[in-house]
């Protein structure tokens, strides 16, 4: 998680994913999600449902409701930490090519849905 960010800046929805995915790396109870990523009932209730449709984390259920992050939930936090740690461009690059980064766009992605892969 960012525990960095002062209390008085608000999160962007990137960085509330990669907190709940973060949490979620090991196999954890919802309660576990919303106190760990410091999120409100409604937030979990929005977060949870896409990240499990968009194939970034899983849901078991059983005698309990459980989460975990996939393989492509760790593939986004890589890339997340990667973007972070990334020099800022410069007015002339264009913002898309991670390149300078580190990150390539992976021979594999699909037509409109690109895959990233970390050098």
């Amino acid at each position: 998680m960012n525990l960095s960010t002062p209390l008085s800046v608000r999160r962007g929805e990137l960085d509330v994913i990669a907190d709940i995915l973060t949490v979620a790396s090991e196999t954890v109870r919802p309660t576990r999600i919303l106190y760990a990523a410091n999120l409100s009932y409604r937030q979990m209730q929005k977060y949870l449902p896409s990240l499990v449709s968009a194939g970034l984390m899983t849901e078991r259920r059983g005698s309990c409701v459980v989460y975990e992050t996939t393989d492509k939930g760790l593939d986004f936090l890589a890339v997340m930490e990667a973007i972070r740690k990334c020099p800022k461009s410069s007015p002339r690059e264009d913002p898309a090519d991670l390149g300078h980064c580190g990150i390539r766009q992976s021979r594999d992605s699909s037509p409109g849905i690109p895959r990233y892969v970390i050098r």
